[in-house]
């Protein structure tokens, strides 16, 4: 399927500021911006959802008004802390990843709009921890889509090379001055 995607680097990246930052409004106006230009249909990265599971269903409402065809919430703290670079991870238990998704999916107003899960844990505990919550998600009939456990691991590695290439970047400009 073709589809555009708006990520939270790139949307930071367009507004100038650190993602942790970023406001629902701020994302929300972007969606509208992107959907009335492409015909495609838009995924949008909400993000650990903006809070709470009530925050979650607003975000839901927000991005559906907005025009976007699906979302994804993360299993991290909010506000989001980007702290992957460091090996410090801040997830949240899966009972509340699980307690998200479900508001997230309680919140369509569309049966087709697509709500994902996803981590950006790069430990093997918390893969199978990740992996449970996809099985415990589905086996409850909250419909939701999450990743495919090789996604998650291909995920993982991807992240480790930006934190790789990240680390080096800092390490040549502080040799810089």
């Amino acid at each position: 399927m073709e589809c555009v995607h708006i990520g939270g680097y790139q949307l930071g990246a367009h507004y100038v500021t650190s993602e942790p930052l970023l406001t629902l409004t701020e994302l929300a106006t972007a969606t509208r911006y992107v959907t009335s230009a492409v015909k495609i249909p838009v995924i949008v990265d909400a993000g650990a959802g903006f809070g709470e599971p009530l925050h979650v269903m607003r975000c839901v409402r927000e991005l559906e008004k907005a025009g976007a065809a699906g979302m994804h919430i993360e299993d991290q703290i909010y506000p989001k802390r980007a702290h992957y670079h460091k090996g410090i991870e801040h997830d949240v238990p899966r009972e509340e990843m699980v307690a998200k998704i479900k508001a997230a999916l309680a919140a369509r107003t569309d049966p087709d709009f697509l709500i994902m899960a996803r981590t950006e844990t790069s430990n093997a505990e918390t893969y199978a921890r990740t992996a449970r919550m996809a099985r415990v998600s589905g086996a409850r009939n909250t419909e939701a889509t999450a990743a495919r456990f090789e996604h998650l691991a291909s995920t993982a590695r991807e992240a480790a090379r930006r934190a790789n290439l990240a680390v080096e970047l800092h390490r040549q400009l502080a040799e810089i001055g």
